[in-house]
């Protein structure tokens, strides 16, 4: 290591704060449990405190809670078949069936350890290939990011949706919402109507609050959620693994890391879609695939791990391009710029301290997460008794109260229940509200640039774009026409 690599580690240890990577990790237990809210949900509730903490706390926190979450989902996956995340949906074939064989605390386990190990594992992949990615990202310029962007924007609105078409229709709806605002170049008004409060275009954290955490209040007040009273512990419930079990479950752990960490490195991959294919592989490289889904650890392990990696691997191209690709990643990169920071590879050349801060605080996390996962897991599960309505009314409240301390505007409250609305019905319809959040964060990005390039290239666009540019522009017409033929399939059983 570097005299300069040195001097940025001692920094980024300064940096660190314990407090926010407890708290981080608890908020983010709490928030996977619940089924329906998720990483996402929960960031944006808590968006709001962002302005409290410097940009190096904020992100630490938000990576934290991002981390718990995605373990914790596998919590009610295991203990009542209804996964916290949808990312723990493949969690639930062998996990409960565990559970119904008096086995709750071996599953709690396996999901533990998977989770903790590929954690280790990513989090040092991040910072491996941290600043590599962000020197790559340096070489490219205003037709590469433009590209890049719409190849994010177009897998995620594919991958995020039942009916592809219609994500792809949510993500342009959120490119519209975008442009509302002043000009990013010229500075007119566009789609403002003479409200000052959208001058500075739609604030982030009542869109995202509104779509992503009402539409959920909205189902616990009006929809029967059986599975909130059925948690019940059964059998041996002490979460531990001996030497052996761990060992024979060591290869399919390290396989679901491996295909979740590279996965988790292209935009609109990562998600539910990854623990499915390692359940699968899994399955398919066992000497008994006939135990896959009565109770098979093997089963268990390979998506949690998966997941685990997934989520470490997703927040680099957020960290070094400024691309998100996943939701999650999307709302961080909203957290980071409500703190100050705008992503990029020039965060790894300006303030290198801060990534490598929330690197380092992650091993940390982990470590919490572990100690947290033997002592208290069985007690999370409790959350499962708390009434919905009283859980919904407590969404409706943190998005009210949050909403508005964000901006001290009356304006924001209001906008913040008109996205729940909107949230609401397209849930219902089969549209995506996260591939609307993806296309509104990166609106600007693409409009930005592709501006940029053509008054680099005089107007001309055959001048424009280059090998790179080209080819990412492909594989999104690839990805687009993918996606509206899968949904002309589905079309008919709609």
């Amino acid at each position: 290591m570097g005299p300069l690599m040195q001097a940025t580690f001692h920094q980024a240890i300064g940096l660190i704060s314990p407090l926010y990577i407890v708290a981080g990790t608890l908020a983010g237990y709490l928030v996977g449990i619940i089924p329906g809210l998720g990483p996402a949900a929960g960031i944006t509730l808590l968006l709001p405190l962002t302005y409290y903490m410097t940009p190096a706390e904020a992100l630490i926190f938000y990576a934290s809670l991002y981390q718990s979450a995605e373990y914790s989902g596998s919590i009610t996956a295991i203990a009542v078949s209804t996964p916290g995340t949808p990312n723990a949906a493949a969690t639930v074939l062998d996990g409960f069936a565990m559970n119904r064989q008096g086995h709750i605390g071996k599953a709690f386990a396996y999901s533990l350890w998977s989770a903790v190990f590929a954690s280790l594992i990513g989090t040092a992949g991040m910072i491996l290939l941290g600043e590599p990615m962000a020197r790559l990202a340096l070489y490219f310029g205003p037709t590469e990011y433009a590209a890049l962007g719409i190849l994010g924007l177009s897998c995620v609105s594919i991958l995020s949706a039942d009916f592809p078409l219609r994500g792809l229709l949510s993500a342009v709806f959120g490119l519209l919402l975008s442009t509302v605002g002043l000009d990013l170049i010229s500075g007119q008004q566009r789609f403002t109507f003479g409200i000052p409060a959208i001058f500075d275009g739609l604030p982030l954290v009542a869109l995202l609050t509104g779509l992503f955490a009402l539409p959920e209040a909205i189902m616990l007040l009006t929809e029967p959620q059986p599975n909130f009273r059925t948690g019940t512990a059964r059998g041996d419930t002490r979460v531990w693994l001996r030497w052996a079990e761990f060992a024979a479950v060591f290869p399919v752990m390290c396989l679901g890391t491996i295909i979740g960490f590279l996965m988790g490195l292209v935009p609109g991959l990562a998600g539910s879609v990854p623990p499915w294919i390692s359940y699968n592989l899994a399955r398919m490289t066992s000497r008994d695939p006939g135990s896959f889904g009565h109770g098979a650890p093997a089963g268990l392990v390979a998506p949690e791990a998966t997941n685990a990696a997934v989520m470490h691997s997703t927040l680099l191209p957020a960290l070094s391009f400024g691309i998100p690709g996943t939701p999650t990643s999307a709302v961080i990169i909203g957290a980071m710029m409500l703190s100050g920071l705008t992503p990029g590879p020039m965060l790894f050349t300006d303030h290198p301290e801060i990534p490598y801060a929330v690197f380092i605080s992650l091993f940390l996390a982990t470590a919490f997460l572990w100690v947290v996962g033997l002592v208290a897991t069985n007690v999370w599960t409790r959350l499962l008794m708390v009434p919905p309505q009283l859980l919904g009314v407590a969404v409706i409240l943190f998005v009210t109260v949050g909403s508005y301390v964000s901006r001290t505007s009356l304006f924001d409250p209001q906008l913040a229940v008109i996205a729940g609305i909107l949230g609401y019905m397209m849930k219902k319809g089969g549209f995506s509200a996260p591939a609307l959040v993806v296309g509104f964060i990166l609106g600007p990005i693409i409009e930005t640039n592709v501006r940029r390039a053509l008054l680099l290239s005089g107007g001309a666009i055959k001048g424009a774009p280059g090998a790179i540019s080209l080819a990412l522009l492909a594989v999104s017409l690839v990805m687009i026409a993918f996606g509206v033929r899968q949904s002309r399939r589905r079309a008919p059983a709609s």
